[in-house]
Order: structure tokens, then sequence, then C-alpha cells
């Protein structure tokens, strides 16, 4: 199929204070060592573009702040995607998450 991909959904979504990306900022997870794109962020939800993970399957680790294979994403980098400063990006995450 032309322009088909693979999607990924993690449960965190806007009530757990993930945010969508500021216009013209690219959001992205890490997966298996790897960039996934963020496609959507809902109420619950973020969905993720996987169609550049090998064999991506349920279960997988999703990073949103951290390390993985020489890649990271830092609370820098979450600023940057929400149009925020690092304390707010940091805070905006509730208490509905697990540490």
């Amino acid at each position: 199929m032309k322009n088909a991909r693979t999607v990924g959904v993690v449960p965190l979504g806007l009530g757990d204070g993930m945010r969508k990306a500021a216009a013209d900022h690219g959001m992205s997870l890490i997966v298996r060592g790897r960039r996934a794109p963020v496609i959507g962020v809902s109420l619950e939800h973020t969905t993720i573009d996987l169609t550049a993970i090998d064999s991506a399957q349920v279960g997988d680790e999703a990073i949103v702040v951290g390390t993985s294979d020489g890649l990271s994403n830092s609370f820098k980098d979450l600023a940057g995607w929400f149009g925020c400063g690092e304390l707010e990006a940091m805070m905006t995450f509730s208490g509905r998450l697990k540490s």
C-alpha cells in the first residue's frame, strides 16, 4: 500500500501532562534505540510512527525523557517541542504517572 505506515499507541496523553508539539516542531519518542516521530496526542494517548522501527511490538518501551542506545530526550528537548521552559515542561506531567 502506498504511504502505509506502522503506528503505535502510548498510554500517555494530555490528561497526564503530555502536550502537542508547538507549530513547526517535530517531536519524537525513543523506541528500540530509534526515534519514533509523534503523530498526535489525545486526552489519553500519544500516537507514534513506528515505520522505521524494526520488529516493534506491543510492550516495547517508549522513552519520553531518557536515553537508549546513544539517543536521548531531555527536558530541554521537551521544552523546545512544547514551546515552553524546561521547568514548565517538567512540571506539566501529572501525579497520574508512576515514577
